[in-house]
């Protein structure tokens, strides 16, 4: 992204093996990294020039959630003061308003339905827009996937999965499995 007429531009770049964003001055020479990290820094949501201030999406970061999951984070040019701005446990899809001071934020995950809200810059939410209705799936049988977290051979990397099971699913029956893996 060419910022401040050409003045400054941002790259992505997983020269560290991990995607990051990184500050260079007009004749190519690097300023300085913008995010760092054992994590993933994924689309650009907004650029601030004014108050210097990056808006991307974000994968891995958080130890504690699904590192497919997207997050919305803001930080500093000079990479400082990184903020995760959606606290919720899920996959966040964001697009900016035209001026970049608001966010439509949809999110989810396998076992959640959609919802949507609108941000403020800061990540607060100011107001609910829709909740998706799974009431009459439900009132069908439909019953939500299973995630899952599983160690691969080498014992330290987790793998991540979902797992659909038959709506009328007796624990005491045996059935087939069928995999699908995107690598």
């Amino acid at each position: 992204a060419i910022i401040d007429e050409g003045e400054e531009f941002i790259w992505w770049s997983e020269r560290t093996g991990w995607g990051q964003y990184y500050l260079y001055d007009e004749n190519g020479n690097l300023k300085n990294e913008i995010t760092n990290g054992h994590f993933v820094a994924g689309d650009i949501a907004k650029i601030d020039t004014t108050d210097r201030t990056l808006y991307f999406e974000g994968y891995g970061r958080e130890a504690d959630m699904n590192p497919y999951y997207s997050q919305l984070y803001k930080i500093n040019f000079d990479g400082s003061d990184m903020e995760r701005l959606t606290p919720e446990n899920a996959t966040h899809n964001i697009r900016a308003s035209e001026e970049g001071n608001y966010f439509v934020d949809n999110y989810s995950r396998v076992d959640q339905p959609t919802r949507s809200v609108l941000r403020n810059e800061d990540g607060n939410v100011i107001t609910q827009l829709e909740e998706t209705n799974i009431s009459r799936l439900k009132e069908a049988g439909w019953q939500a996937p299973e995630s899952f977290k599983v160690k691969a051979a080498d014992d330290a990397t987790d793998i991540y999965g979902v797992m659909w099971k038959p709506f009328d699913f007796d624990s005491t029956k045996t059935y087939p499995i069928i995999t699908y893996v995107y690598p």
